[in-house]
C-alpha cells in the first residue's frame, strides 16, 4: 500500500530534492512508522540507488541496526515507560531537545543523519515548541520524519515547514496481505478487519487481545434487525469493554461500524431521525470520556443504556 507516498518520497530522494521534513498523515494503525523507517534505511543504506525503490529492503548491518534503533546516524523518538511500566502519557520535551542535539553533530558515517518521531499527537506545547526550533533551522544533511494520527490539532508553523505525505487506510484485501493469518483468533479476523477500516495496526492488536466471548456478545447487536442483547451479553460486553484500552477501543470502533451498517438501506425518517440522534449520543460520550479522562466503566454503560433505549423503540 501507500504507493503514491512512496512514489513521491522516491523521486525527491532520486532528483536531490530531498526535504529536510517529512510529515507523514493519516489515521492510526496503517503503517506510518513502518514506512518512515523504510524511507530511513533507504537513506542510510543507498536501498533506492541500488535497488530502484525504497521497499526493497536488504537484511544487512545498517537495516538491522536501525531496527534495533542502535545506528549512530538515526534516532526514533516515541513515549517511553514510567516506572510502573506504562506508557506516559506525553513524549517528554527532553527527547525532543536530545534530538535537535543529535541533529546539531555531523553524521558520524559521513551521509545523511535520520530521526523519527513517532507521534506528533503525543508531544506536549514544550515538546511541540522544542521541535519548531528545530525545524526552523534545519543542518544540512539531515532529514525529519514525523507521524501524525491527526487526534490533536497540529500547529500551521509546523505543518508549514513540512512535506506532506497523506496516508490513506487500506483496503480490507491489502490489510490482509500484510498480516500474519496465524495470529489471533483466526475466527474473528474477517469481523476485526471490517471494523479497523484498512488499519493494519488494529487488526494485529485486536486479534491479538479480544476473546472470542467478548466478540460474540458484541455480535448479538447483528443477530437480527433490532439488538435483543441477553443480561449476560450485556454483562460480558460491560466488563471486558471497559477492563482494557484495545477492547474499550474495539467496542468503540464496533458501535460505529454497527451504526453505520444500520443507516443503510434505511428509508423510514423517524427511524434514520432516532438511530442518527443517538449515534451522535454515543459519540457525545465517548468524545467526553475520552477527553475527561472518565472511567472506562461509566462510559461503556452510558453507550450500551443508548443503544438499549433503540432497541426499546423500534425492536419488536
Amino acid at each position: 500500500g501507500h504507493t503514491e507516498a512512496v512514489a513521491e518520497f522516491e523521486h525527491a530522494q532520486s532528483t536531490g530534492r530531498l526535504h529536510h521534513a517529512w510529515l507523514l498523515e493519516g489515521p492510526e494503525g496503517i503503517g506510518k512508522a513502518s514506512l518512515a523507517e523504510y524511507f530511513a534505511i533507504s537513506l542510510l543504506n543507498g536501498t533506492l540507488s541500488q535497488q530502484n525503490s525504497v521497499l526493497n529492503v536488504k537484511d544487512d548491518d545498517v537495516s538491522r541496526s536501525i531496527r534495533e534503533r542502535s545506528h549512530q546516524d538515526y534516532r526514533y523518538i516515541q513515549r517511553e515507560l514510567n516506572d510502573a511500566g506504562k506508557l506516559k502519557q506525553d513524549i517528554p520535551v527532553d527527547a525532543i531537545r536530545t534530538l535537535s542535539g543529535f541533529f546539531a553533530l555531523k553524521p558520524a558515517l559521513g551521509g545523511y543523519r535520520v530521526g523519527i518521531v513517532d507521534a506528533l499527537d503525543e508531544l506536549n506545547t514544550n515538546g511541540t515548541n522544542a521541535l519548531l526550533k528545530t525545524l526552523e533551522e534545519p543542518p544540512k544533511k539531515s532529514v525529519l520524519f514525523l507521524v501524525y494520527h491527526r487526534r490533536r490539532p497540529l500547529l500551521p508553523t509546523i505543518r508549514s515547514r513540512c512535506r506532506r505525505l497523506r496516508l490513506y487506510p487500506l483496503s480490507d484485501d491489502l490489510t490482509r496481505k500484510v498480516l500474519d493469518q496465524n495470529d489471533g483468533d483466526n475466527a474473528n479476523l474477517s469481523l476485526i478487519t471490517r471494523v479497523a477500516k484498512g488499519s493494519p495496526g488494529r487488526v494485529k492488536t485486536w486479534a491479538e487481545s479480544l476473546s472470542s466471548e467478548f466478540v460474540h456478545a458484541l455480535e448479538e447487536l447483528r443477530s437480527s434487525e433490532w439488538p435483543k442483547l441477553k443480561p449476560a451479553s450485556l454483562n460480558s460486553i460491560l466488563k471486558q469493554a471497559s477492563s482494557k484500552p484495545e477492547q474499550f477501543q474495539f467496542f468503540a470502533h464496533y458501535l460505529d461500524d454497527w451504526f453505520s451498517s444500520l443507516a443503510e438501506g434505511v428509508h423510514d425518517v423517524e427511524l434514520v431521525s432516532a438511530s442518527s440522534s443517538t449515534w451522535q449520543n454515543v459519540q457525545d460520550t465517548l468524545n467526553r470520556g475520552q477527553r475527561l479522562n472518565l472511567d472506562r466503566h461509566e462510559i461503556v454503560a452510558s453507550c450500551l443504556s443508548e443503544v438499549h433505549k433503540l432497541a426499546r423503540q423500534f425492536g419488536a
